[in-house]
């Protein structure tokens, strides 16, 4: 005997159960199990989609910081080759090690 609700009368009530002694779930049962399980996985699907977001944004940061970079080196190699130059203009050998 199981003491319950079932189809909105709360009682004591006779109920299947499987070979094991496991009770089988009513049709509402499954349903609301269903339910869960639905709602959990969508949990699940959107702190992917998030988290796909995110790593997204640190991919496109990464990219923008490795363009920073570059864009500075070639500013500063342009920079030097100018100094260079003018060295050279005003007769000025540098250094080489």
């Amino acid at each position: 005997m199981w003491r319950g609700k079932f189809e909105e009368e709360y009682d004591k009530w006779l109920r299947w159960c499987d070979e094991h002694g496991n009770i089988i779930p009513t049709g509402r049962e499954c349903a609301e199990q269903e339910s869960r399980r639905a709602e959990q996985e969508s949990r699940r699907a959107e702190q992917e989609s998030r988290r796909a977001e995110q790593e997204s944004r640190r991919a496109e940061q990464e990219r923008l910081e490795k363009e920073r970079i570059l864009k500075h080196a070639d500013a500063d190699r342009q920079y030097f080759e100018r100094v260079l130059a003018q060295m050279k203009a005003l007769g000025i050998e540098p250094i080489k090690k």
